[in-house]
Protein backbone atom coordinates (compact mmCIF):
# COMPACT_ATOMS: atom_id res chain seq x y z
CA UNK A 1 0.00 0.00 0.00
CA UNK A 2 1.00 3.94 -0.69
CA UNK A 3 0.19 5.93 2.31
CA UNK A 4 -2.24 2.91 3.26
CA UNK A 5 -4.41 3.71 -0.13
CA UNK A 6 -4.94 1.39 -2.72
CA UNK A 7 -2.44 0.72 -5.48
CA UNK A 8 -3.05 0.68 -9.00
CA UNK A 9 -0.98 -0.31 -11.65
CA UNK A 10 -1.10 1.63 -14.78
CA UNK A 11 0.63 1.22 -17.46
CA UNK A 12 1.37 3.22 -21.12
CA UNK A 13 3.57 3.01 -23.88
CA UNK A 14 5.10 6.28 -25.10
CA UNK A 15 8.18 7.79 -27.15
CA UNK A 16 8.98 11.11 -26.41
CA UNK A 17 6.87 12.61 -29.02
CA UNK A 18 3.86 11.35 -27.43
CA UNK A 19 5.03 12.26 -23.90
CA UNK A 20 2.20 15.81 -24.17
CA UNK A 21 -0.33 13.57 -25.32
CA UNK A 22 0.50 10.86 -22.46
CA UNK A 23 0.69 13.72 -19.94
CA UNK A 24 -3.20 15.10 -20.80
CA UNK A 25 -4.22 11.38 -20.05
CA UNK A 26 -2.65 11.52 -16.89
CA UNK A 27 -3.63 14.91 -15.62
CA UNK A 28 -7.53 13.63 -16.27
CA UNK A 29 -6.48 10.22 -14.57
CA UNK A 30 -5.28 12.41 -11.85
CA UNK A 31 -8.97 14.71 -11.64
CA UNK A 32 -11.33 11.92 -11.14
CA UNK A 33 -9.34 10.06 -8.80
CA UNK A 34 -10.99 8.83 -5.42
CA UNK A 35 -8.77 10.03 -2.66
CA UNK A 36 -8.34 6.45 -1.45
CA UNK A 37 -6.37 5.39 -4.31
CA UNK A 38 -2.65 5.77 -5.82
CA UNK A 39 -1.39 5.13 -9.45
CA UNK A 40 1.53 3.94 -9.51
CA UNK A 41 2.27 4.70 -13.55
CA UNK A 42 4.59 2.81 -15.79
CA UNK A 43 5.50 4.17 -19.26
CA UNK A 44 7.17 1.40 -21.67
CA UNK A 45 9.72 3.27 -23.25
CA UNK A 46 12.79 3.19 -24.86
CA UNK A 47 15.32 5.80 -24.39
CA UNK A 48 13.56 8.85 -23.50
CA UNK A 49 15.71 11.67 -22.43
CA UNK A 50 15.62 12.91 -18.44
CA UNK A 51 15.10 16.19 -19.54
CA UNK A 52 11.96 14.85 -21.12
CA UNK A 53 10.63 12.56 -18.43
CA UNK A 54 11.19 15.23 -16.34
CA UNK A 55 8.44 17.30 -17.72
CA UNK A 56 5.93 14.71 -16.46
CA UNK A 57 7.14 15.59 -12.22
CA UNK A 58 4.33 17.70 -11.87
CA UNK A 59 1.50 14.83 -12.00
CA UNK A 60 4.06 13.76 -9.21
CA UNK A 61 2.12 13.80 -5.96
CA UNK A 62 0.67 11.55 -3.00
CA UNK A 63 -1.58 10.36 -5.66
CA UNK A 64 0.38 9.30 -8.25
CA UNK A 65 3.54 8.33 -9.05
CA UNK A 66 5.27 7.86 -12.51
CA UNK A 67 8.04 5.65 -13.51
CA UNK A 68 10.03 5.18 -16.99
CA UNK A 69 10.65 1.54 -18.12
CA UNK A 70 13.43 0.73 -20.41
CA UNK A 71 12.09 -2.06 -22.28
CA UNK A 72 14.98 -2.33 -24.81
CA UNK A 73 16.23 -5.40 -23.92
CA UNK A 74 12.82 -7.26 -24.37
CA UNK A 75 12.72 -5.49 -27.65
CA UNK A 76 16.69 -5.72 -29.04
CA UNK A 77 16.56 -9.85 -29.90
CA UNK A 78 13.29 -9.44 -31.72
CA UNK A 79 13.60 -5.99 -32.91
CA UNK A 80 14.22 -6.72 -36.62
CA UNK A 81 10.73 -9.48 -36.20
CA UNK A 82 8.58 -6.51 -34.97
CA UNK A 83 9.82 -4.17 -37.30
CA UNK A 84 8.53 -6.43 -39.77
CA UNK A 85 4.95 -6.87 -38.98
CA UNK A 86 4.68 -2.61 -38.54
CA UNK A 87 2.97 -0.66 -41.24
CA UNK A 88 2.27 2.57 -42.03
CA UNK A 89 2.83 5.32 -38.27
CA UNK A 90 3.13 2.45 -36.53
CA UNK A 91 6.14 2.08 -34.30
CA UNK A 92 7.52 -0.41 -32.24
CA UNK A 93 6.17 1.07 -28.86
CA UNK A 94 2.77 -0.79 -29.73
CA UNK A 95 4.15 -4.20 -29.05
CA UNK A 96 5.06 -2.99 -25.16
CA UNK A 97 1.79 -3.84 -23.79
CA UNK A 98 3.08 -7.43 -24.55
CA UNK A 99 5.82 -7.37 -22.08
CA UNK A 100 3.62 -6.22 -19.04
CA UNK A 101 2.73 -9.60 -17.69
CA UNK A 102 6.38 -11.21 -17.81
CA UNK A 103 8.16 -7.52 -16.90
CA UNK A 104 5.98 -7.53 -13.50
CA UNK A 105 5.50 -11.06 -11.60
CA UNK A 106 4.58 -8.98 -8.68
CA UNK A 107 1.06 -7.83 -10.28
CA UNK A 108 -1.51 -9.75 -11.00
CA UNK A 109 -3.76 -7.23 -12.80
CA UNK A 110 -3.08 -4.06 -14.00
CA UNK A 111 -4.82 -1.65 -16.37
CA UNK A 112 -3.48 -0.70 -20.49
CA UNK A 113 -3.94 2.62 -21.53
CA UNK A 114 -3.16 4.18 -25.04
CA UNK A 115 -1.91 7.75 -24.77
CA UNK A 116 -4.54 9.66 -27.02
CA UNK A 117 -7.65 8.85 -24.32
CA UNK A 118 -8.83 11.41 -21.30
CA UNK A 119 -10.67 9.55 -18.41
CA UNK A 120 -14.13 11.30 -17.17
CA UNK A 121 -14.84 8.38 -14.23
CA UNK A 122 -12.66 6.78 -11.15
CA UNK A 123 -9.89 4.41 -13.54
CA UNK A 124 -9.92 2.27 -9.94
CA UNK A 125 -13.42 1.53 -10.83
CA UNK A 126 -12.18 0.04 -13.83
CA UNK A 127 -9.56 -1.69 -12.05
CA UNK A 128 -12.37 -3.30 -9.67
CA UNK A 129 -14.28 -5.10 -12.43
CA UNK A 130 -13.94 -9.21 -11.92
CA UNK A 131 -12.87 -10.44 -14.99
CA UNK A 132 -12.35 -13.77 -13.48
CA UNK A 133 -10.43 -16.44 -15.16
CA UNK A 134 -10.58 -14.63 -18.42
CA UNK A 135 -7.09 -12.94 -20.05
CA UNK A 136 -8.31 -9.47 -20.66
CA UNK A 137 -11.32 -7.15 -19.98
CA UNK A 138 -11.55 -5.20 -23.10
CA UNK A 139 -14.17 -2.94 -25.17
CA UNK A 140 -15.33 -3.76 -28.75
CA UNK A 141 -13.70 -1.46 -31.19
CA UNK A 142 -16.21 0.33 -32.78
CA UNK A 143 -14.50 1.55 -35.74
CA UNK A 144 -14.19 -2.35 -36.71
CA UNK A 145 -17.52 -2.60 -35.78
CA UNK A 146 -19.06 -0.23 -38.16
CA UNK A 147 -16.95 -0.88 -41.53
CA UNK A 148 -17.98 -3.44 -43.54
CA UNK A 149 -14.63 -3.99 -45.30
CA UNK A 150 -13.33 -4.59 -41.43
CA UNK A 151 -15.39 -7.12 -40.82
CA UNK A 152 -14.55 -9.23 -43.55
CA UNK A 153 -11.28 -8.42 -42.82
CA UNK A 154 -11.06 -9.86 -38.68
CA UNK A 155 -13.28 -12.46 -39.56
CA UNK A 156 -11.09 -13.75 -42.62
CA UNK A 157 -8.19 -12.71 -41.63
CA UNK A 158 -8.28 -13.47 -37.69
CA UNK A 159 -10.86 -15.23 -37.33
CA UNK A 160 -13.00 -12.96 -35.27
CA UNK A 161 -16.32 -11.72 -35.86
CA UNK A 162 -16.09 -7.83 -35.60
CA UNK A 163 -18.97 -7.30 -32.86
CA UNK A 164 -16.23 -9.23 -30.75
CA UNK A 165 -13.11 -7.78 -31.95
CA UNK A 166 -11.69 -5.86 -29.39
CA UNK A 167 -9.61 -2.33 -29.31
CA UNK A 168 -6.45 -2.93 -27.68
CA UNK A 169 -6.31 0.86 -26.30
CA UNK A 170 -7.70 0.02 -23.02
CA UNK A 171 -6.87 -3.18 -21.44
CA UNK A 172 -7.60 -4.55 -18.12
CA UNK A 173 -4.88 -7.45 -17.92
CA UNK A 174 -5.32 -10.32 -15.52
CA UNK A 175 -1.56 -10.66 -15.53
CA UNK A 176 -1.35 -13.71 -13.70
CA UNK A 177 -3.37 -15.84 -16.31
CA UNK A 178 -1.71 -13.94 -18.88
CA UNK A 179 1.73 -15.07 -17.84
CA UNK A 180 0.20 -18.89 -17.57
CA UNK A 181 -0.99 -18.54 -21.03
CA UNK A 182 2.42 -17.33 -22.22
CA UNK A 183 1.44 -14.63 -23.79
CA UNK A 184 4.55 -13.03 -25.09
CA UNK A 185 6.33 -16.35 -25.62
CA UNK A 186 3.48 -17.32 -28.53
CA UNK A 187 3.93 -13.61 -29.97
CA UNK A 188 7.64 -14.09 -29.74
CA UNK A 189 7.33 -17.49 -31.64
CA UNK A 190 4.80 -16.57 -34.21
CA UNK A 191 6.82 -13.58 -35.44
CA UNK A 192 10.16 -15.49 -35.18
CA UNK A 193 8.55 -17.86 -37.95
CA UNK A 194 5.53 -15.70 -40.03
CA UNK A 195 5.82 -12.52 -41.29
CA UNK A 196 1.78 -12.01 -41.55
CA UNK A 197 0.40 -8.29 -42.53
CA UNK A 198 -1.63 -6.54 -40.60
CA UNK A 199 -4.13 -3.65 -40.20
CA UNK A 200 -3.65 -3.10 -36.66
CA UNK A 201 -0.71 -5.07 -35.90
CA UNK A 202 -0.44 -5.37 -31.58
CA UNK A 203 -4.44 -5.03 -32.18
CA UNK A 204 -4.43 -8.34 -34.44
CA UNK A 205 -2.44 -10.43 -32.81
CA UNK A 206 -3.81 -9.91 -29.05
CA UNK A 207 -7.38 -10.78 -30.68
CA UNK A 208 -5.73 -13.81 -32.22
CA UNK A 209 -4.16 -14.86 -29.32
CA UNK A 210 -6.78 -14.04 -27.14
CA UNK A 211 -9.79 -15.12 -28.69
CA UNK A 212 -12.66 -16.54 -26.49
CA UNK A 213 -10.30 -15.99 -23.57
CA UNK A 214 -12.05 -12.18 -23.02
CA UNK A 215 -14.18 -10.23 -20.76
CA UNK A 216 -16.24 -7.56 -22.67
CA UNK A 217 -16.73 -4.10 -20.61
CA UNK A 218 -19.47 -1.67 -20.97
CA UNK A 219 -18.36 0.27 -24.15
CA UNK A 220 -18.35 3.70 -22.20
CA UNK A 221 -14.46 2.38 -20.99
CA UNK A 222 -13.23 2.92 -24.14
CA UNK A 223 -15.51 5.10 -26.07
CA UNK A 224 -13.81 6.03 -29.59
CA UNK A 225 -14.50 9.81 -30.52
CA UNK A 226 -15.94 8.56 -34.04
CA UNK A 227 -19.06 10.11 -32.49
CA UNK A 228 -20.77 11.66 -29.60
CA UNK A 229 -24.56 10.67 -30.83
CA UNK A 230 -24.39 7.37 -29.41
CA UNK A 231 -24.09 7.34 -25.71
CA UNK A 232 -25.77 9.87 -23.05
CA UNK A 233 -22.33 11.48 -21.55
CA UNK A 234 -22.89 9.94 -18.38
CA UNK A 235 -22.21 6.68 -19.51
CA UNK A 236 -19.07 7.44 -20.65
CA UNK A 237 -15.81 6.84 -18.56
CA UNK A 238 -13.06 7.40 -21.36
CA UNK A 239 -12.50 8.78 -24.63
CA UNK A 240 -10.29 7.65 -26.79
CA UNK A 241 -9.27 9.71 -29.70
CA UNK A 242 -7.89 6.69 -32.24
CA UNK A 243 -7.57 7.17 -35.69
CA UNK A 244 -7.27 9.89 -37.51
CA UNK A 245 -9.38 12.65 -36.38
CA UNK A 246 -7.34 14.10 -33.56
CA UNK A 247 -8.63 17.13 -31.13
CA UNK A 248 -4.87 18.54 -31.50
CA UNK A 249 -5.51 18.39 -35.30
CA UNK A 250 -9.01 19.44 -36.10
CA UNK A 251 -11.80 21.22 -34.88
CA UNK A 252 -14.88 19.84 -34.15
CA UNK A 253 -13.55 16.23 -33.39
CA UNK A 254 -16.17 14.75 -30.59
CA UNK A 255 -15.57 15.12 -27.22
CA UNK A 256 -13.00 17.82 -27.97
CA UNK A 257 -14.01 19.83 -25.25
CA UNK A 258 -12.96 17.28 -22.66
CA UNK A 259 -9.53 17.04 -24.17
CA UNK A 260 -8.53 20.94 -24.21
CA UNK A 261 -10.38 20.72 -20.27
CA UNK A 262 -7.49 18.47 -19.07
CA UNK A 263 -4.86 20.25 -22.53
CA UNK A 264 -4.85 23.78 -20.88
CA UNK A 265 -4.32 22.53 -17.30
CA UNK A 266 -0.56 21.08 -18.48
CA UNK A 267 2.21 22.69 -19.43
CA UNK A 268 1.67 21.17 -22.49
CA UNK A 269 -1.69 23.12 -23.35
CA UNK A 270 0.01 25.86 -25.46
CA UNK A 271 2.13 23.61 -27.34
CA UNK A 272 -1.07 21.30 -28.42
CA UNK A 273 -2.84 24.30 -29.14
CA UNK A 274 -0.01 25.42 -31.31
CA UNK A 275 -0.02 22.10 -32.91
CA UNK A 276 -3.56 22.21 -33.88
CA UNK A 277 -3.15 26.07 -35.27
CA UNK A 278 0.12 24.70 -37.33
CA UNK A 279 -1.05 21.51 -38.59
CA UNK A 280 -0.34 21.38 -42.13
CA UNK A 281 -2.65 21.07 -45.42
CA UNK A 282 -1.10 18.02 -47.07
CA UNK A 283 -1.45 16.29 -43.62
CA UNK A 284 -4.85 17.11 -44.07
CA UNK A 285 -5.44 15.71 -46.88
CA UNK A 286 -2.72 12.51 -46.39
CA UNK A 287 -4.92 11.80 -43.36
CA UNK A 288 -8.08 12.17 -45.40
CA UNK A 289 -6.68 9.59 -48.39
CA UNK A 290 -5.48 7.39 -45.05
CA UNK A 291 -8.55 6.28 -43.75
CA UNK A 292 -9.55 4.70 -47.62
CA UNK A 293 -5.93 3.13 -48.08
CA UNK A 294 -6.35 1.53 -44.33
CA UNK A 295 -9.96 0.20 -45.94
CA UNK A 296 -8.70 -0.86 -48.77
CA UNK A 297 -5.80 -2.93 -47.34
CA UNK A 298 -8.09 -4.71 -45.18
CA UNK A 299 -9.94 -6.23 -47.69
CA UNK A 300 -6.40 -6.87 -49.86
CA UNK A 301 -4.49 -9.17 -46.92
CA UNK A 302 -7.75 -10.36 -45.77
CA UNK A 303 -8.03 -12.15 -49.78
CA UNK A 304 -3.94 -13.03 -49.49
CA UNK A 305 -4.07 -16.14 -48.29
CA UNK A 306 -1.71 -15.06 -45.69
CA UNK A 307 -3.79 -14.67 -42.93
CA UNK A 308 -3.69 -15.71 -38.91
CA UNK A 309 -6.32 -18.25 -39.73
CA UNK A 310 -4.82 -19.92 -42.90
CA UNK A 311 -1.30 -20.09 -41.76
CA UNK A 312 -1.47 -20.24 -38.05
CA UNK A 313 -4.97 -22.19 -37.97
CA UNK A 314 -7.99 -20.94 -35.88
CA UNK A 315 -6.00 -21.26 -32.59
CA UNK A 316 -2.75 -21.20 -31.58
CA UNK A 317 -0.36 -23.13 -29.27
CA UNK A 318 3.32 -23.70 -29.18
Amino acid sequence: MQNNKKVVPVFFSSDENYLPFMAVALKSIKENTSKDTHYKVYVLCEDIPVDKKDKLDFLIDDTMTIDFIDVGFKVNPIRKEMHDTLRDYYTLSIFYRLFIPTLFPEYDKAIYIDSDIVVLDDLTSLFDIDIKDTLLGVVVDQVVSNAEPFKYYTKKHIGVDANHYFNSGVLLMNLSALRNFRLEEKFVSIIKTHVLETVAPDQDYLNYLCKDKVTYLHAGWDKMSITDKDMPISDVKLIHYNMFNKPWRYDDVPYETYFWKYANATPFGGYLNDIKQNYPEDKKILDAKSGEVLLANAMRIADSGNTFVNVLGESYEK
